[in-house]
């Protein structure tokens, strides 16, 4: 059975201390999420892209063809792998099979109290060996894939480079990553309390994990700055 772990934490140091656990562990991934009642699945997993079949190709799969066919505009004549395909519909927006995580564990943390709710946030920490080799690439059928995989990225986006952004590839995208693991996986759950919540934004942004850095655009830098504007009584950045 794959070891599935939960603690709640209090405090930027005890977060610090807990998350120092996972440093030597290369395999180790983490996911932020605004809230530990949301179900750990895929975007494309969700009731609302639920929709019947309307061709020879599954919806989702349908779905993604189209966005191909549009999307070629953009590429500059750049040859993409269909799991390179999948992972930039999944990097600007599209519903997909893939998972965001990140290498960094303040990353994650970032994404977890990015927004302001009056409720725990969770980050999620995932340990498994089952990864994609880059020389298997080329070769992947997303679509077809049997088992739950690690893909790291080389060169989709600035922004995934920069929050270290790996994905995870599942092949049942309404199924819930525990339910996915094998027998050797863990997948730790780690909540953040309401009273962390509301101070953590600013001491990670003190650290340099804001808007402006993980979005290096001009997307980023203007919604840092909005965010510097309204906190200006406690931000000095």
């Amino acid at each position: 059975m794959p070891t599935l772990e939960s603690v709640t934490i209090d405090t930027f140091p005890d977060l610090v201390v807990y998350l120092d656990r996972y440093r030597e562990d290369y395999h180790c991934l983490f996911r932020g999420q605004d809230s530990p009642r949301h179900k750990l699945i895929p975007k494309a997993g969700r009731p609302e892209y639920q929709v019947p079949q309307r061709g020879p190709l599954p919806a989702e799969e349908e779905m993604f063809e189209y966005w191909k066919t549009r999307a070629v505009e953009f590429m500059d004549g750049h040859k993409v792998d269909e799991l390179e395909w999948l992972a930039l519909a999944q990097h600007h927006g599209m519903a997909t099979r893939l998972l965001d995580w990140s290498l960094n564990p303040l990353v994650a943390a970032y994404f977890a109290v990015k927004h302001d709710l009056d409720e725990e946030a969770v980050i999620y920490v995932l340990n498994t060996d089952a990864e994609i080799h880059a020389t298997d690439v080329p070769n992947i059928k997303p679509f077809r894939h049997s088992a739950l995989a690690i893909y790291r990225p080389t060169s989709i986006a600035a922004r995934v480079i920069r929050q270290r952004g790996v994905f995870t590839l599942h092949p049942k995208p309404t199924q819930e990553l525990k339910d996915s693991l094998k027998a050797n996986d863990q997948l730790h759950t780690i909540i953040i309390s309401k009273a962390l919540r509301k101070t953590l934004p600013l001491t990670l942004a003190y650290y340099g994990f804001n808007e402006a850095n993980l979005f290096p655009d001009l997307d980023g830098l203007s919604s840092s700055c909005n965010w510097g504007w309204i906190n200006r009584d406690k931000w000095c950045r």
